[in-house]
C-alpha cells in the first residue's frame, strides 16, 4: 500500500468516525432537549395544582362521577361548572403528559423512575374510568398505554 493510499484511508476513517459523532451528539442533544421540555411540562402542572388545590384534592376528584352526571344533565351552577370544566381539562394535560412521556421512555420502568404516575393517577382514577367522552382514553392514548394505566388503577 503506498502512502497516498494509507493517507486516504485514514481520511475516510476520520470522516466516518467524524460524520458518527455528530449523529450521536445530535441525538442525544435533541433527546436532551426533549427531557429537559418534560421537566417544564411537570413544573407547570405542579404550578397548575399550586394555584387550584381542588385540582388535586382527593375529595373533589372522587366527586368525578356525580359532577359528571349533574355536567350531562346541565345542573352545575357557574361555579361548580367552571371547576368541574377545570378539571377536566387538567386531567386531559396529565394524560397527555403521561403519553408524552411514555413515548420518550419507552419502558414503564424508566417512566415511573422518573415520576411515580401510578401513585398520581389513582388521585384522577375516576376521571380516567369515566371520561365526558366514552371510550376517548383508549381511542387517543392507543391499546399499550390504556393497558398500563389500567393495570395501575386496579
Amino acid at each position: 500500500i503506498s502512502s497516498t493510499e494509507v493517507q486516504n484511508i485514514i481520511m475516510i476513517i476520520n470522516i466516518i468516525l467524524s460524520t458518527w459523532i455528530a449523529i450521536g451528539l445530535y441525538y442525544k442533544s435533541k433527546r436532551d432537549v426533549e427531557e429537559s421540555a418534560l421537566y417544564s411540562e411537570l413544573l407547570e402542572i405542579q404550578r397548575f395544582s399550586f394555584y387550584d388545590p381542588f385540582l388535586e384534592d382527593k375529595n373533589y376528584t372522587q366527586q368525578w362521577d356525580t359532577l359528571k352526571e349533574k355536567y350531562e344533565k346541565n345542573e352545575l351552577n357557574g361555579e361548580e361548572l367552571n371547576k368541574f370544566l377545570k378539571y377536566d381539562a387538567f386531567t386531559e394535560i396529565i394524560f397527555n403528559f403521561l403519553y408524552k412521556s411514555f413515548r420518550f421512555y419507552k419502558s414503564e420502568k424508566k417512566l415511573l423512575e422518573f415520576v411515580d404516575f401510578e401513585s398520581w393517577l389513582d388521585t384522577h382514577k375516576k376521571c380516567w374510568k369515566n371520561p365526558i367522552q366514552a371510550h376517548s382514553n383508549r381511542k387517543v392514548y392507543g391499546q399499550k398505554m390504556f393497558n398500563m394505566v389500567e393495570n395501575w388503577l386496579k
